[in-house]
């Protein structure tokens, strides 16, 4: 069962943050600092949990960020004003393999984007690293590429490195799912 920590968020969740950044924004007119932000979300407990969360889980090599938009302007909604959304990092990335339902052979994958929104709930992505994904197909289609969204934040989010994945976050609440384990080990457990 899921428990409430704070560490991650779903695309549905994103739309109610947007209202949230524009009011927690306190800089003054001309500061071009970063917005800082947290978010609260499921944490899951297990590779079968996260995986039953998971449309797709794949084995990719992020190629590098694709595009920079918004939350809103990726789904095509009129937000209005000034608020322009929660800022996106759009990032290409080529499938290797799949494990669990069906992809292109290249996607996108929706991140927060660091370089306007500060927060240690999300870990960035660079080009050239090779991951397993526990991905959420959002239906959106960019560019001829399916959009995806990392499930649990970074909890989804596996790098491989000699065979092995290596969760990207330490910490003591045990939500390193999958780290120290083999492809093979994980894959497993797929459903």
């Amino acid at each position: 069962m899921a428990t409430m920590r704070r560490i991650s968020i779903t695309p549905r969740m994103l739309i109610v943050a947007v209202l949230g950044l524009s009011l927690a924004a306190c800089s003054s007119p001309g500061d071009e600092s970063r917005v800082q932000a947290h978010f609260d979300g499921p944490v899951y407990s297990s590779i079968e949990e996260l995986s039953a969360q998971s449309d797709v889980v794949l084995a990719v090599r992020i190629l590098g960020v694709h595009s920079r938009t918004t939350e809103a302007e990726l789904r095509g909604l009129d937000v209005g004003g000034d608020r322009k959304g929660l800022p996106l990092a759009l990032y290409e990335a080529k499938v290797n393999k799949k494990y669990k339902g069906s992809s292109g052979s290249q996607i996108l994958i929706t991140r927060i984007d660091l370089n306007k929104v500060e927060t240690q709930d999300q870990t960035g992505f660079s080009a050239g690293q090779d991951m397993m994904l526990f991905l959420r197909n959002t239906g959106l289609v960019r560019d001829e590429m399916p959009v995806f969204a990392v499930v649990g934040m970074d909890q989804g989010r596996l790098e491989i490195a000699n065979g092995r994945l290596r969760a990207v976050r330490k910490d003591a609440g045990g939500t390193n799912l999958g780290d120290g384990q083999t492809i093979e080990e994980v894959v497993a457990r797929v459903r």
